[in-house]
């Protein structure tokens, strides 16, 4: 169980890497890449609930902001959309 929960860690660090990546490439995807960001976020709670409950380490925190291409200001989950008024 532990390996899979690795696994999955690791794989969902690389798709967001990438999609940061891509953030910064075409700015005006934004919505797509954020979608798809905060869905990572939403597997990272689940994962860290279920290590949580195998008395295990909970996983590292990563990548927990996204950084807006427009403003260069960490961006904190669904609520930063209206500053810019997507």
């Amino acid at each position: 169980m532990a390996r899979q929960i690795k696994a999955a860690l690791a794989a969902s660090e690389e798709e967001v890497c990438g999609l940061l990546r891509q953030l910064s490439a075409k700015d005006s995807d934004i919505r797509v890449i954020t979608s798809k960001a905060n869905r990572y976020f939403m597997q990272m709670r689940t994962l860290e609930r279920e290590c949580t409950s195998l008395k295990m380490i909970s996983p590292p925190r990563l990548l927990r902001t996204i950084i807006c291409a427009r403003c260069s200001l960490p961006a904190p989950r669904l609520g930063w959309k209206k500053r810019h008024e997507l």
